[in-house]
């Protein structure tokens, strides 16, 4: 999972010496179509998840999701676009994120059958080598 633009400023911002930003006690997970379109459907919604060693691992370590996300189904319409982002935003609207990725396994959205985005299926790894 690549970091955002954004975080990456914040970043280069901290290095020339400005304060960096306040840790999040919370992450937004959104999902995106392929093109990084948010996905938007009736009964989609951002989930949030608290921004801890038990949701995101030891630090230190790469940054795996430890817990489920559970995203409600579509109740209508259709076809679907289909979720192959999963997006770290900073807040539950607006289009500021931490960081982006691929998810293991691309899911359609499907009338009336909600699903979860599991424990492991994305990982953020930061190479301090590079």
């Amino acid at each position: 999972m690549p970091l955002s633009a954004e975080m990456a400023r914040d970043i280069e911002d901290y290095l020339r010496g400005s304060a960096m930003p306040t840790a999040p006690t919370s992450v937004w997970f959104g999902l995106c179509s392929a093109g990084g379109t948010e996905l938007s459907y009736t009964g989609y919604a951002r989930q949030e998840v608290t921004a801890n060693a038990t949701n995101f691992g030891a630090l230190g370590a790469p940054i795996d999701l430890q817990v489920p996300i559970p995203f409600a189904g579509p109740t209508s319409g259709g076809p679907h676009t289909q979720a192959v982002i999963g997006r770290f935003y900073k807040a539950g609207t607006g289009s500021a994120y931490w960081y982006d990725g691929t998810l293991t396994t691309p899911r359609t959205p499907v009338n009336g059958q909600d699903f979860v985005v599991s424990i492991g299926a994305l990982t953020l790894t930061v190479d301090p080598a590079a």
